[in-house]
């Protein structure tokens, strides 16, 4: 039987494929992978090329099962169809190998419990240099552009130097996570090489647990395990019905944060790049106090206990400074010492 394909093409522009295999079933599928298949420089559409849009549901484009091996580059994945019509998965993945290289994705309206790219079981997976622009589901227990599950000791998992953008729910739908979603039960044991999540954008993402990265593992994940080191986070967005912290995003080990009318300084909300974690680590540099505790916030189970105000700042704090935490000052960049304002059990200044 033949164990590797290769489908590329000659042609000036890409050609496009649309796919408008119903979906009857979770197990519909155009592309099945159980060897190794190899694709590059083709746009690729779930539905037609008609005005009003492809009226039925499509299936999923590629599903890969039984350990195969599935490399895409170049490939630009979308959706054209009717109102309320829904759509499969452009990826699905049962126990196999995905490598991904300068592809888009963008779908709007996933089936019922699927999304953009959807992995269980992973082998080895490299996702680089690709977009997740725009998908919609509904998935209550996962992300709109980027699903992991069962992931076990064995799998290497890479995705970096990424764009995730506008990912969140559907209209009628919930996702747990907008861009990005890992799940490692308590029966399984954290992979023994570092999950890679660093040098990713994540912007305006929306999920009910986080917009950019929502991760479940029980037990604390150490910087050697995974890293997001490089990733710059911005307006992910939030309402009444989804959390405003970056739950799950990254253990933040006492880090610090400063408060400066420096011009290097961010707002609250503002585009930040993750800083490594070490016993020495870079400062988290905000506009006011009050912008750093709201960044504070978006921590889960953060260690940020302290902020450093340097030079003069003018502060409107509408939040309340929570017992025991320290506010301490430096009259200027270079000013080794440090005058301290501690916050006591009863919230009073001492």
């Amino acid at each position: 039987c033949v164990k590797s394909i290769t489908i590329t093409h000659q042609e000036a522009t890409n050609p496009t494929i649309y796919n408008q295999i119903a979906s009857t079933s979770l197990d519909s599928y155009t592309f099945q992978v159980q060897r190794s298949l190899t694709m590059s420089k083709f746009n690729i559409v779930q539905g037609d090329n008609s005005q009003d849009g492809f009226g039925s549901s499509t299936c999923r484009f590629f599903r890969v099962i039984f350990g195969g091996i599935l490399r895409i580059s170049d490939i630009q994945f979308t959706t054209h169809l009717d109102t309320n019509i829904r759509t499969g998965s452009f990826i699905y993945f049962d126990q196999g190998s995905l490598y991904v290289d300068g592809c888009s994705f963008s779908g709007q309206g996933f089936a019922t419990g699927q999304c953009a790219v959807e992995i269980r079981y992973p082998v080895t997976i490299e996702i680089k240099e690709s977009t997740f622009v725009g998908n919609t589901a509904d998935f209550s227990s996962g992300a709109a552009g980027l699903t992991f599950a069962n992931i076990g000791s064995s799998a290497k998992i890479s995705i970096t130097n990424n764009t995730f953008i506008n990912n969140g729910p559907y209209s009628t739908g919930d996702v747990l996570a907008g861009a990005l979603y890992f799940t490692i039960s308590i029966y399984s044991t954290f992979p023994n090489s570092l999950v890679n999540l660093q040098r990713n954008i994540f912007t305006n993402n929306v999920g009910t647990g986080a917009g950019a990265v929502y991760i479940t593992y029980p037990n604390v994940i150490s910087t050697d395990q995974l890293s997001l080191v490089g990733s710059t986070f911005s307006g992910n967005v939030i309402d009444v019905l989804r959390s405003t912290n970056y739950a799950y995003l990254y253990e933040s080990n006492d880090q610090t944060l400063e408060v400066s009318s420096d011009s290097s300084a961010i707002e609250a909300n503002g585009n930040f790049t993750l800083n490594y974690i070490s016993t020495n680590p870079t400062a988290y540099r905000l506009k006011s106090i009050q912008a750093a505790l709201t960044f504070s916030s978006k921590f889960n189970s953060q260690n940020f206990n302290q902020i450093t105000v340097i030079g003069e700042v003018t502060n409107v704090a509408t939040n309340p400074i929570e017992a025991n935490f320290v506010i301490q000052g430096r009259k200027s960049e270079t000013d080794a010492s440090t005058g301290t304002l501690q916050i006591g059990n009863a919230g009073q200044l001492t």
